[in-house]
């Protein structure tokens, strides 16, 4: 009998731990048929407005953030640096500039990595090919020149010691004859540590100009190519493996023709969620249910009609925005947007929140800087 008890409790642990995980492929079809929604509100509970001092310094639009316990750090293409603040919003300094010399970055428009690590930002110029690592204190930089430039690229890094590099293209890997490579690694002084080759059922097309795509979820990166259906766990700067697989079925993109294909071109995750920004006709959002295996549509940034759900505050799968605080998932609000909102029509169960909010709204102007907003996803 007690025996017999201890295997029903074993089945059942393992029903609900099976539960937690999505399969391996994520039938792409469903998104098409689904008529299910999920809003902002119904994932993510807000938690903090942060606004941006505003000043001659600091004024900038949104961009590229990533947020620390103790800092806000934003790229900023109208100052052309690195803008820092406190977790209030309060202005504390500039880190990096742009230029062709020592520290400096040739263009803001090729800068594909900004990532924090252990106490140090990490930029990729991709017009000089190099890593840029600064101190979050501004006070000292290193250069970092990788070997082997491929041009128009994207990139990441899983640590100080391994920095991924996709081209928008394959390419030849010099060392293999005839062997196309989709993904390159470095180390830390720049050496080019590994090629990883094309997955076996990825289907090259000319002139493609899709992104590939990296995102950070559990401390693993993970990348998809925009050559195949895989999503990868980059493991080392050796070693990957399947996370999960994209099936657009027949609906697949053919001969670079979008018109009636679904094409992935922003990833990210939660616990119970994969966020996915995809076309099909026309600009589409969607989540994926690991847990129920179901899929939903998500209401666009720009629904009017759908003010209620906080829409607007959906975060943004194409810029690498992340907070390095476990648990918090980060987006924005442009001042105007905040200005024009009837805030007690918004989906927020908090009333400090609401009431924090209406404070905001009459603080701000609508040429000041974006609002920083901190959600958590609900439990």
């Amino acid at each position: 009998m007690k025996k017999n008890l201890f295997l029903i409790v074993c089945l059942l642990l393992v029903g609900v731990y099976l539960k937690g995980q999505y399969n391996t492929t994520l039938d792409l079809i469903k998104i098409t048929k689904t008529k299910e929604f999920k809003n902002t509100s119904d994932i993510f509970e807000l938690v903090k407005f942060v606004p941006l001092e505003t000043n001659n310094e600091t004024l900038t639009k949104v961009s590229t953030t990533v947020v620390t316990k103790d800092n806000i750090f934003m790229f900023s293409n109208a100052q052309g640096c690195i803008l820092k603040f406190d977790r209030e919003g309060k202005f504390i300094g500039k880190i990096g500039r742009q230029g062709r010399g020592p520290g400096e970055f040739v263009s803001q428009f090729n800068l594909t990595l900004f990532r924090y690590y252990n106490n140090y930002i990490y930029l990729f110029d991709g017009m000089s090919f190099k890593i840029m690592k600064y101190s979050i204190d501004g006070q000292s930089y290193q250069d970092i020149p990788l070997e082997e430039k491929t041009g128009f690229i994207f990139s990441d890094m899983l640590d100080e010691n391994c920095f991924l590099i996709a081209k928008s293209s394959p390419f030849i890997n010099k060392n293999q004859s005839g062997a196309y490579s989709e993904l390159m690694s470095y180390n830390a002084k720049g050496n080019l540590t590994y090629n990883f080759p094309l997955n076996s059922n990825s289907k090259i097309q000319n002139n493609l100009m899709l992104p590939s795509i990296f995102y950070h979820f559990n401390n693993i990166v993970y990348y998809k190519s925009p050559y195949c259906d895989t999503v990868f766990k980059i493991l080392g700067p050796t070693e990957r493996t399947i996370a999960y697989t994209l099936s657009p079925g027949n609906k697949r993109m053919v001969s670079n023709e979008t018109k009636g294909a679904i094409v992935v071109y922003g990833l990210h995750e939660t616990h119970r969620y994969i966020l996915i920004d995809y076309s099909y006709d026309k600009t589409r959002r969607a989540v994926y249910d690991k847990v129920t295996g179901s899929f939903f549509q998500v209401n666009s940034r720009k629904e009017e009609d759908n003010i209620g759900g906080c829409a607007f505050l959906w975060p943004d799968p194409l810029r690498i925005d992340e907070s390095k605080v476990p648990g918090e998932y980060i987006t924005y609000i442009e001042p105007a947007v905040l200005k024009g909102l009837d805030i007690n029509k918004l989906n927020i169960q908090s009333g400090y929140i609401k009431s924090e909010l209406l404070k905001l709204q009459n603080k701000v102007n609508e040429n000041d800087n974006p609002i920083i907003v901190i959600m958590r996803e609900y439990e």
